[in-house]
C-alpha cells in the first residue's frame, strides 16, 4: 500500500487537478446526449467536451501565467 501512495504522491498537483476537473465535467454532456440521442453520442459528447475544456484552460494558462503544459 505504501508503494501505491508513494507513486501517487509523485504525480504533480496540476495533473490531479486536470483529472478532477475532467471527472466533474464528463458526466453532464454524457447524460444529456445519452438521453436525447443515444449511448455512443453521449460518450462522444463527453470526450469532446472534456478535451475542449482542457484545451481552453491551457490556453488561459498560457496567456495569463505563461505556462502551457
Amino acid at each position: 500500500m505504501k508503494k501505491i501512495f508513494n507513486y501517487l504522491n509523485r504525480i504533480p498537483k496540476d495533473k490531479w487537478m486536470h483529472f478532477c476537473a475532467g471527472f466533474a465535467i464528463a458526466p453532464w454532456p454524457y447524460l444529456l446526449f445519452n438521453l436525447i440521442i443515444g449511448f455512443w453520442a453521449g460518450i462522444l459528447a463527453s470526450v469532446i467536451t472534456v478535451i475542449v475544456a482542457a484545451k481552453a484552460k491551457e490556453i488561459y494558462d498560457s496567456k495569463h501565467c505563461g505556462l502551457f503544459d
